[in-house]
C-alpha cells in the first residue's frame, strides 16, 4: 500500500513542478500572439504608406498667418485637380477666397467634388494648374473621422498641452457633456481601435473637437453634421461652426448639403462634376 502511495507521488509532485514551470509562458502567450497580430498589422500599414506615391511638394503655397484684413488665409486661383496622373481633372477652374471670420459653404450633390476639393486645398491631389495659398496652421475633419486607440481625452487634446478651461469650452461646445457623463470612466474612456466604442455621432463630436482644441487659423470641415441629429447639429452649428460660434474669428470651408445652416454662411459655392456652377450668398444661389 505505502509503495503505491510513494509511486503516486512520484508522479504528482512533478507534475506539480511542471505545471508551475509551464504557468508564465502559458500566461503570456495569448497576450504574445495579440501583440504578434497588432505587430502584423501595423508593419502592412506603414509598407503600403511607405510605397504611397509621395504627394506633389508644389501643390500648395504655405506661409505664415496674417491678421490683415486684405490677406485671406485660404486663396485658390483657376486652380485643376486630379487624383492621379494622365487622367482627366477631378476639379476644373476652382477658384475661391476665405477672409478671417468668414465662413464658406460647399454644396453638391454625392460625388460634385465637395470632399476633393477640400483634399486638393490640403494639397493631398495632384494640381494640374493653378495656384492654392493657405496662410497659417489649418484643421481638418475628415467626413469619415479618424481616433486614436486611446482615450477620448488623448484624442481631443491630440499631444497638445491640457489647457483645464479651453477643454472645457470645447466639451460643452461639442455636445460632449452628457455623452462623456454616460461613459464609465468619462473622458479616460478607450475608444478602442478607431473609437469602435463610440457611436457614429460621437466619433465626429469628438473629432471636431480635437481640430477646435488645435487653436488653428484655418478650418476645413467636410460635412461635420451629417453623423448628428438635427438638435446637436444645430448646437454645434450655433457653439461652434456658425457665426456666434467658438470659431467665428477663423475662416471656416464647410461642405453640407444641410439647408437650414446654409441660410447662415458668408459665401455659398455650389459643384457639379467638379466645377462651381453657382456662387453668392443664399438667396442669390436660391434664386438662380
Amino acid at each position: 500500500m505505502f509503495d503505491h502511495c510513494f509511486h503516486q507521488f512520484a508522479l504528482i509532485f512533478p507534475a506539480i513542478s511542471l505545471f508551475q514551470l509551464l504557468e508564465s509562458p502559458l500566461g503570456v502567450l495569448p497576450i504574445a500572439i495579440n501583440e504578434w497580430v497588432e505587430a502584423y498589422v501595423s508593419a502592412n500599414r506603414i509598407g503600403a504608406f511607405l510605397a504611397s506615391k509621395e504627394l506633389q511638394q508644389d501643390a500648395v503655397i504655405r506661409s505664415s498667418y496674417s491678421t490683415e484684413e486684405h490677406v485671406p488665409p485660404v486663396e485658390v486661383l483657376d486652380a485643376h485637380f486630379t487624383w492621379s496622373s494622365g487622367t482627366d481633372s477631378t476639379l476644373s477652374g476652382i477658384s475661391l477666397s476665405v477672409s478671417n471670420g468668414k465662413l464658406l459653404a460647399i454644396v453638391g450633390r454625392v460625388g460634385s467634388g465637395k470632399s476633393s476639393l477640400l483634399s486638393g486645398i490640403l494639397g493631398e491631389m495632384l494640381k494640374l494648374s493653378g495656384t492654392v495659398q493657405l496662410r497659417g496652421n489649418v484643421a481638418y475633419t475628415a467626413q469619415t473621422p479618424w481616433l486614436l486607440s486611446a482615450t477620448v481625452k488623448e484624442n481631443i487634446l491630440f499631444g497638445v498641452e491640457y489647457d483645464e478651461e479651453l477643454y472645457e469650452t470645447v466639451i460643452e461646445a461639442c455636445a460632449l457633456v452628457d455623452d462623456l457623463a454616460m461613459l464609465e470612466d468619462g473622458d479616460k474612456t478607450q475608444v478602442g481601435e478607431n473609437g469602435v466604442a463610440l457611436s457614429g455621432g460621437q466619433k465626429a463630436r469628438v473629432s471636431l473637437a480635437r481640430a477646435i482644441y488645435a487653436r488653428a487659423d484655418v478650418y476645413l470641415l467636410d460635412d461635420p453634421l451629417s453623423s448628428v441629429d438635427a438638435h446637436v447639429a444645430r448646437h454645434l452649428f450655433d457653439k461652434v461652426i456658425g457665426p456666434n460660434g467658438l470659431l467665428r474669428g477663423k475662416a471656416r470651408i464647410m461642405c453640407t448639403n444641410a439647408v437650414p445652416f446654409c441660410q447662415q454662411v458668408d459665401e455659398l459655392i455650389m459643384l457639379r462634376d467638379g466645377r462651381i456652377v453657382e456662387r453668392g450668398t443664399f438667396q442669390s444661389v436660391l434664386a438662380n
